[in-house]
C-alpha cells in the first residue's frame, strides 16, 4: 500500500522511522524479521520476552520514583493542595529525573530482547536502522575491554 504512493527511498525511510519507534516489538514485524531471518526459536523467545516486558514495565515505573519524589507527591497530592513556584520547580525536576531512571530501567530490560539476535543479524539491523543495537558485552568483550584501560 504504502509503495503505491510514496517513491521507494521514501516507504523505506518512513518503515525504518516505524521499527524504531517500535523497538523491540519491530523484531516481530513480518518485513523486519524476514529481512533479518529471525529463526522460529528466535520469534517465540523475543515474543515471550515482549510479553515480560509489558509485565515489568509497570514495576520498572514504580521503582524509578526515588524517594525524595514519594516524599513530595505524598505532600503535595491532597486535593486542592496549590503548588507553589518552588514546588512546580521541584516537581518538574523530579518527573524529569524519574523519567530518566525510567527509560535507563525499560533500556536494560531491552537488551535482553535485543542479545536474541545473532551478531550478523545485529549489524544487519544496525545498518537498516542507521544506530547501534544494544547488546551485553561477552566474556571476550569483557576481557580485552578490561586490559586496555
Amino acid at each position: 500500500m504504502l509503495g503505491a504512493v510514496l517513491e521507494p527511498s521514501q516507504r523505506t525511510e518512513i518503515m525504518r522511522r516505524f521499527w524504531i519507534d517500535q523497538g523491540p516489538r519491530a523484531l516481530i514485524e513480518p518485513e523486519l524479521s524476514s529481512i533479518l531471518r529471525i529463526s522460529q526459536w528466535q520469534r517465540e523467545t523475543i515474543i515471550v520476552k515482549l510479553v515480560e516486558r509489558g509485565t515489568y514495565m509497570p514495576v520498572a515505573r514504580m521503582n524509578s520514583a526515588s524517594d525524595e519524589c514519594r516524599a513530595f507527591l505524598n505532600r503535595v497530592s491532597a486535593i486542592g493542595y496549590v503548588m507553589t513556584p518552588e514546588e512546580r520547580k521541584l516537581d518538574l525536576k523530579l518527573r524529569k529525573e524519574n523519567d530518566r531512571i525510567y527509560r535507563q530501567l525499560v533500556a536494560n530490560f531491552d537488551v535482553t530482547i535485543w542479545d536474541v539476535l545473532s551478531t550478523a543479524q545485529s549489524r544487519t539491523l544496525a545498518k537498516i536502522l542507521r544506530k547501534p543495537i544494544p547488546k551485553k558485552e561477552d566474556e571476550k568483550t569483557k576481557k580485552r575491554s578490561s586490559r586496555a584501560g
